[in-house]
């Protein structure tokens, strides 16, 4: 199975950009649509990464992930779920 290429929303900025990640869909446990605030986070002087106590809206859909994680993407559940049918259409390697 390939890789697909999500929008995630990015905590370290308040814009609307969004990072390419390329993941397997077999790691995508679940899938709903997600509507709300998304805590942004910034490097403190000692280095770590923690909440600046700011919020930005944002909307697309939750992904929970093998082994506990989470991630929310811009896409729909529908648009992910269309990534996932067209890359297993596809074979990973060609004989």
């Amino acid at each position: 199975m390939t890789f697909i290429k999500l929008k995630m929303v990015d905590p370290m900025t308040e814009s609307d950009d969004a990072n390419e990640v390329y993941m397997r869909p077999t790691h995508i446990v679940h899938i709903e649509p997600y509507m709300g605030p998304f805590g942004l986070q910034a490097f403190g002087p000692d280095g770590k990464c923690t909440h600046t106590g700011k919020y930005k809206q944002v909307s697309g859909s939750l992904m929970m992930l093998y082994g506990g994680a989470q991630r929310i993407v811009q896409e729909t559940p529908q648009e992910i779920i269309g990534k996932i049918d067209a890359a297993e259409e596809k074979k990973e390697y060609e004989s």
